[in-house]
């Protein structure tokens, strides 16, 4: 939450109003004792809500350093909170670059709440579901996950391991408390679950959490989708079901298992899983008489497509026409076997095939395509392997 200038996250318990300027609060007798991981090597000196400075005096620098808001954010904390020793530690101690990172620690003198704590953290944009809501989560061909959103959920993925290896867990993951700046995720909101489940479970249900922010993503996706425009889930359904698979028995091993999953796969290996793998197998007639069996795709699939896909199949067909031209004889004037015949729009071998072939020549395909969907949905990358 964002009130003017001074930052609230979810895992604060303090109100609005509570962080606005109020008189000094008395000094108690008995000093207020914070853990070791809450010690830094910064000393407020002052502190001014209305202009949005803090006034910093570190050790290891000659006299004292304005630091306005951007440099590092106010998030104001209950003292009292049973969470807030865990929160310490993890943005501490840990130094990751998906782990929002707590720069200074002090008493909050401007609050009305005698118990409030003044907390300076590296800088954030915002809620990172503010990147990828409405539309943002699918690419220009509407398949989800766009670039960004699969970048996103990597680095999330990254950032729970990391605590993981370092016996450590989040507690609280959801897009709520989820954070960026710029291009980068920052894990914040951290709880602990000591009091109900153990540290293993508590690993464990990060892996839930995390499950139920890609189930989010679908719903969304679903919730938007109209007859003019439907978003394709395939390979997040994939992964949400490959996920509800796994147990606590995986634990060391998730990362790497979900990284694996299609959905995370970059351009180069979708092209080449395409271009190479089932290229190949398309010279097994096993693999081609069980693919003629599946239910991948139905009948006149040439017909019931996308404008997208007409596009596609169009400067396919106009590519092997020009190919059977070109080999319509051999070197001795003979006349050769046509090997490029025209895709049939009842079979799924074709129906393969022409996937396969787009992902080989899509940059000729690119270069040579004059339908206005192939063009402009990405003029860097191929449209071959989207809304078909």
């Amino acid at each position: 939450m964002l009130v003017g200038q001074v930052l609230i996250l979810d895992f604060s318990m303090v109100s609005p109003s509570q962080c606005e300027e109020g008189p000094s609060q008395p000094k108690e007798n008995n000093k207020r004792k914070f853990t070791k991981e809450s010690n830094t090597s910064f000393k407020v000196m002052s502190l001014n809500f209305k202009k949005r400075t803090h006034l910093l005096h570190k050790p290891d620098l000659q006299g004292v350093v304005v630091a306005d808001s951007t440099t590092y954010p106010t998030v104001c904390l209950r003292e009292d909170s049973a969470d807030n020793e865990y929160a310490f530690h993890i943005m501490h101690d840990l130094n990751h670059q998906n782990i929002l990172s707590l720069k200074l620690l002090c008493d909050n003198k401007l609050s009305k709440d005698p118990t409030s704590v003044a907390t300076f953290v590296e800088p954030y944009d915002g809620l990172l579901w503010s990147m990828v809501a409405g539309d943002q989560f699918a690419d220009k061909c509407d398949h989800i996950p766009s670039p960004e959103l699969q970048n996103y959920l990597s680095q999330i993925a990254e950032g729970i391991d990391f605590l993981r290896k370092n016996n450590l867990y989040h507690g609280d993951l959801s897009w709520d408390t989820t954070l960026y700046h710029g291009s980068t995720v920052k894990l914040a909101g951290f709880k602990s679950k000591e009091s109900v489940m153990t540290k293993e479970e508590a690993q464990w249900y990060d892996w839930t959490c995390y499950l139920a922010m890609l189930k989010y993503v679908s719903e969304s996706a679903l919730a938007l989708s109209t007859s003019d425009r439907n978003y394709f889930c395939g390979d997040l359904d994939s992964l949400i079901n490959m996920l509800q698979t796994l147990d606590r028995t995986s634990l060391s091993t998730i990362k790497d298992t979900v990284f694996e999953h299609i959905f995370f796969w970059k351009l180069p290996r979708r092209l080449k899983f395409f271009a190479h793998t089932i290229s190949l197998k398309l010279k097994d007639a096993r693999f081609r008489n069980e693919l003629s069996k599946s239910a991948i795709r139905g009948k006149s699939w040439n017909v019931n497509c996308s404008p997208e896909f007409k596009g596609l199949l169009k400067r396919m067909n106009n590519y092997q026409e020009a190919q059977r031209q070109n080999s319509r004889k051999d070197k001795k004037g003979k006349a050769t076997k046509n090997k490029n015949e025209a895709y049939d729009g009842d079979s799924l071998n074709d129906y393969v095939r022409v996937i396969c072939g787009a992902c080989t020549h899509w940059r000729q395909l690119q270069a040579a395509a004059s339908d206005v969907y192939v063009v402009q949905k990405d003029p860097q990358e191929p449209c071959c392997t989207a809304t078909i």
